[in-house]
């Protein structure tokens, strides 16, 4: 998701630095243009056929530019959750990428079976978070939900990409 970890970083230095860019993050157009990456992520979460990182990069992208442009007005101008959480999202994704999904291969078939079981569980459905994360946004006074929401879907989305790396052998498991 090298996209979402960019913006991240863009935003935190934009709204660390002060500069021409804050302006256009916390202007209507971003909230749109979030918006809309939203709106394209949900249709493109209905075919399955399109690469799994470019449905969830879109949405965890829009969120993120929905979430930058609606809640600085409502905390001080330097408040540490205005820059610190980019920095939390980059994060979070540098960690599941690369113990996670890079990992996947040395997984073995007894701890590719659970995942499995793990991914089709339905408390962690991929809809259930995508609506959950939306409904977080509009949270402002409960502004740690969002985080950990977001962070929850990530995780969601290397599980699937293990998942989805090792389909073939966890069929050949079954079989």
């Amino acid at each position: 998701m090298p996209f979402f970890i960019c913006l991240n970083l863009l935003i935190s230095y934009a709204v660390n630095a002060h500069n021409r860019l804050e302006q256009f993050f916390l202007s209507s157009y971003c909230e749109y243009l979030g918006i809309l990456l939203i709106v394209v992520s949900c249709i493109c979460l209905a075919w399955p056929k399109l690469k799994l990182a470019l449905r969830y990069e879109l949405f965890c992208s829009g969120t993120v530019l929905v979430w930058i442009s609606t809640w600085p007005p409502n905390f001080n101008a330097d408040s540490p959750v205005i820059f610190f959480f980019p920095l939390f999202f980059c994060l979070v994704t540098v960690l599941v990428h690369k113990v996670f999904i890079l990992q996947a291969e040395t997984i073995d078939l007894m701890s590719l079976k659970y995942i499995a079981l793990l991914g089709r569980h339905n408390f962690w459905h991929t809809g259930v978070l995508v609506v959950s994360v939306l409904v977080s946004l509009t949270q402002i006074e409960h502004y740690r939900v969002y985080p950990s929401l977001l962070s929850l879907l990530l995780i969601k989305y290397a599980v699937l990409s293990i998942l989805e790396l090792r389909a073939e052998d966890l069929v050949r498991a079954t079989d």
